[in-house]
């Protein structure tokens, strides 16, 4: 990161602001700049514009690459008419997110590296006391060249089905659990502004987000499921797998399906047990029934008190988590390199914030890339003894109705 070197100059001059985020975000930007929009479950949204400071980066080693930008809340410094403290103590210094797997991505990511962090130019902050903007001033970068490569197209429901047999088959021995992905593209221009706000009404306690560059590809989704949530030595997690449609009786069938109670112990216990590696100590909740949308999951927080580490050095240790790849890790994603036609991108990878005290990060789930022309929709479901090749289908087809409602702008 050439710009490291002038972390001790940033900081931000607040101002107070009367715009909306989107407002801010299309009034402020500039054509190619980078944007990432989010509305938090605690109800805070932000809106960051331009990078003066930016890491974007491919490969294995991509955490690693990105740890100067944990450190930069070391040296931040915040001037004018600012917020209140506990609104700055969680107001971004850097933003971005991450793809699901190490390899460069394709042609339909075009834009998006494996790995995309930076300091914002301009940060707009909401909260039930006021808005403000931030002015970050450093120098500032230009975007980060595209990356491009071919990938394939929709999956038909017979080939999903063959697949979901095939890793049904492959369960057992040094395989317990695998997710399989699938892609919906919709041809057609969807505003991305309005999705995000359908989003943020259909889910109030998702991560909603919207990240990529001023007229290009904007990935924009509602996130049911934190990855980690940092503050100081306190660290939390979610384990949330296993799906219901909304209905009548339906969190009670959820709750006493042994199949799915079993896709997700996977989870919870991976998570527990990479908390567990680096934390004092580990408390994991009662599992319960988590809402989302027009869908219900299994849900089990898990938190502990760190021995330390930084936001990224623990989102390389989760990431990905049996939710989104399966179980145990390394045999999983073995069997999606051989297996799944379709290339992820950022869907199942992470959007996340770094700010004074740690940071959070968001499994980028029920998501879809916007392009000029077309949405690209993704959804998965988790494979394990007992799953049904024509049920799993039908779980898929519900996680891509809930996203498709939000993109066509429908009510809760």
């Amino acid at each position: 990161m050439s710009e490291a070197s002038s972390s001790a100059r940033l900081g931000r001059f607040w101002s107070r602001s009367a715009l909306d985020v989107w407002s801010f975000v299309r009034g402020a930007g500039r054509q190619g700049e980078a944007v990432w929009v989010a509305r938090l479950p605690n109800g805070s949204t932000f809106g960051a514009v331009g990078a003066v400071l930016e890491v974007a980066v491919d490969g294995p080693d991509r955490f690693a690459k990105a740890l100067e930008l944990d450190a930069l809340k070391e040296h931040f410094a915040e001037r004018g008419t600012c917020p209140p403290e506990e609104t700055l103590r969680s107001a971004p210094i850097a933003v971005g997110g991450f793809a699901f797997g190490d390899t460069p991505l394709g042609q339909v990511w075009r834009g998006f590296p494996g790995l995309w962090w930076w300091v914002p130019r301009l940060l707009w902050v909401g909260t039930p006391t006021g808005t403000w903007v931030g002015t970050t001033g450093a120098t500032e970068m230009r975007p980060a060249p595209a990356r491009s490569t071919q990938v394939g197209t929709d999956e038909p429901r017979q080939a999903f089905e063959a697949r979901v047999a095939r890793a049904i088959d492959a369960l057992g021995g040094d395989l317990s659990k695998v997710v399989l992905a699938r892609s919906l593209t919709l041809a057609g221009r969807f505003d991305v502004r309005a999705t995000f706000e359908t989003s943020a009404v259909r889910d109030d306690s998702a991560m909603c987000f919207a990240v990529g560059r001023l007229g290009g590809s904007m990935f924009t989704g509602a996130s049911p499921e934190p990855l980690i949530e940092l503050d100081g030595d306190q660290i939390r997690t979610l384990a949330l797998a296993g799906t219901r449609a909304q209905g009548v009786g339906r969190a009670a069938e959820l709750l006493e399906s042994a199949k799915d109670r079993v896709e997700h112990e996977h989870v919870a216990q991976a998570l527990e047990a990479a908390l567990a590696e680096g934390c004092h100590e580990v408390f994991r909740g009662p599992t319960s029934i988590r809402s989302a949308a027009d869908l219900l999951h299994l849900a089990t927080p898990i938190s502990g008190r760190t021995q330390g580490g930084t936001l990224f050095s623990w989102m390389e240790k989760l990431h990905p988590s049996p939710a989104v790849v399966g179980a145990p890790r390394k045999a999983a994603m073995a069997h999606l390199e051989r297996h799944e036609p379709l290339q992820r991108g950022w869907y199942t990878g992470a959007i996340g914030y770094v700010h004074k005290t740690g940071g959070g990060a968001w499994v980028a789930i029920r998501s879809a890339l916007l392009g000029s022309n077309a949405a690209t929709l993704y959804a998965g479901a988790g494979i394990v003894r007992g799953s049904d090749p024509a049920k799993e289908w039908l779980e898929t087809e519900q996680k891509l109705s809930s996203i498709l409602r939000a993109l066509r702008q429908e009510a809760p």
